[in-house]
């Protein structure tokens, strides 16, 4: 009986035995995959944390870009604004330029045209004079066409209002006019007369303004020899 009960015993260890080993084995193949898998699963999470950086990194770049992008859209507009303010600047220039040029030209255009009186502004300068009928007046003019033209002009006007022309003082004369080198157009009168006859030459004067004759109204001195008469003085125009 001791020797069978030995042999049982000693069997049942042995099954025992075996068994503890399939476990152990068993464990340690379910602890080498778990490690594995622990592995794998760290290694997964460590690229994640890797693709997540990467991504917060674009996204950052992203915004960079964008906050750039931003900028430069409002550094260009600033600029097309300056441009335009520009370009505003420089037309309205332009147009200074132009109207400058076109008043130049008008001014030219009159300095170049001839001092003359049509047949209507003769009659107008009539109407105004002929209440002074009788006035004496003595003619002076440059020696140029243009100027003598004129001073014809307003000789006839001046006797068709009942004006008297009366012997000029010049020694040098054309035709019934006195030479003299001025320019412009002058009426002139004695200084003692200016109580009586400078309403008459500022008539003259008035009459011939009105009708885009530049004329001035002067006093003389010389004239205290011959006070009753009005010198009407016709110069080169410029």
């Amino acid at each position: 009986m001791i020797i069978v009960g030995v042999a049982i015993e000693r069997k049942a260890d042995s099954e025992i035995s075996r068994s503890t080993d399939l476990k152990i084995a068993t464990l340690e193949r379910d602890a080498k995959r778990f490690e594995k898998e622990a592995a794998q699963a760290i290694e997964r999470a460590t690229n994640a944390e890797s693709h997540l950086a990467e991504a917060r990194e674009r996204a950052a770049n992203a915004e960079t870009g964008a906050a750039n992008a931003v900028k430069k859209a409002k550094e260009a507009g600033e600029r097309a604004l300056k441009f335009e303010a520009s370009i505003a600047s420089a037309n309205a220039r332009s147009k200074e330029a132009e109207a400058r040029v076109a008043k130049a030209q008008l001014d030219l255009a009159k300095l170049e045209a001839p001092r003359t009186l049509t047949a209507q502004q003769r009659r107008r300068i009539v109407d105004k004079l002929k209440v002074f009928a009788g006035q004496k007046f003595a003619a002076f003019v440059t020696p140029v066409r243009e100027a003598t033209n004129l001073l014809n002009a307003i000789g006839e006007v001046l006797i068709s209002s009942g004006w008297v022309l009366v012997p000029t003082t010049s020694l040098i004369t054309i035709g019934k006019a006195g030479i003299i080198l001025v320019n412009g157009v002058k009426v002139q009168i004695a200084p003692s007369r200016d109580h009586d006859l400078g309403k008459v030459s500022r008539a003259l004067t008035g009459a011939l303004v009105s009708e885009k004759i530049d004329t001035k109204t002067e006093v003389n001195a010389e004239l205290e020899k011959t006070p009753d008469v009005i010198n009407v003085i016709v110069g080169d125009k410029w």
